[in-house]
């Protein structure tokens, strides 16, 4: 019967903990009008249906796009229509995705 090594073992338990680490972080969606943009400080607010207002930081590496065009946050305006797929740490929401319609 073979049997693994004890740094296999190790291996494994680490990548099961990296993989709960992971889906803890999922990322959520939430959809609303923005109400405010501070571009200089990466931040934002959504306003969702319920008019319940939320602040969002923008990831670093976030895309934005306007009405199926890439932009940059300081393109964003408040009452654009948008969808933001983000993560939250702790008591903060980090916006990696931020999908504008503008009418």
């Amino acid at each position: 019967m073979n049997r693994l090594p004890k740094a296999y073992l190790g291996a494994l338990a680490f990548a099961l903990v990296l993989m709960l680490a992971t889906a803890l972080r999922a990322e959520e969606t939430m959809k609303g009008r923005i109400k405010m943009v501070d571009p200089d400080r990466k931040e934002f607010v959504l306003t969702d249906a319920e008019s319940r207002d939320f602040k969002f930081h923008l990831e670093r590496d976030a895309r934005i796009t306007i009405n199926g065009r890439e932009a940059k946050l300081s393109e964003v305006q408040p009452d654009d229509q948008a969808e933001i797929i983000y993560r939250v740490e702790g008591e903060l929401r980090f916006a990696g995705r931020i999908t504008c319609a503008r009418l």
